[in-house]
């Protein structure tokens, strides 16, 4: 990973009716870019509930790279104003604020199979020496007592303690005694 971060940019609409101003953007030296997976004018065309879409998606341009991923720290980029639907097994399509997606197998004759597939995971090991995917809390609380019991009685439950105040003439008292 590479740690550059950018901010202020801004990423529009094909059409130009959409507008967003992007979080930060932190610079990575590996996105997943698989071409092939992106739905063109052909794909829309080869299914006949997708045929009314195929004038908004863009040809592929093979020299074009992947050098952006748009996650859930945008969320309404994402939101879907219109769907298709197909019947089963058949992809669908959602228009989103920035255009036209579809989602299934667009492969034409599905005979594309991956010949990578991209994982990224972060595992963490924990100290009982069990592996978490979850991120770790840099906080380091330590639970002590884990009873059922929520009202359990002590004998320190009548027992005044000190207020701020009160610990800080202890602690005076106790440095001027030394």
């Amino acid at each position: 990973m590479v740690g550059r971060y950018a901010s202020g940019i801004r990423i529009c609409s094909i059409d130009g009716q959409s507008t967003f101003e992007m979080p930060d953007v932190i610079e990575c030296d590996s996105i997943p870019s698989n071409l092939p997976e992106i739905p063109t004018p052909d794909v829309a065309n080869a299914h006949p509930h997708l045929r009314r879409i195929a004038p908004y998606l863009p040809a592929l341009d093979p020299s074009c790279k992947v050098e952006l991923l748009i996650g859930r720290d945008l969320p309404e980029v994402h939101h879907v104003t219109e769907q298709i639907l197909g019947g089963k097994g058949e992809p669908f399509a959602q228009k989103l604020p920035l255009g036209w997606v579809v989602i299934g197998e667009v492969c034409l004759g599905k005979v594309h199979a991956p010949s990578v597939i991209n994982v990224r995971k972060t595992h963490h090991e924990l100290n009982d020496g069990r592996h978490t995917t979850f991120p770790l809390c840099d906080l380091n609380i330590k639970v002590n007592d884990v009873e059922d019991h929520i009202f359990v009685r002590t004998p320190a439950d009548n027992k005044l303690g000190l207020s701020v105040q009160g610990q800080t003439v202890s602690r005076t008292n106790a440095t001027s005694l030394s």
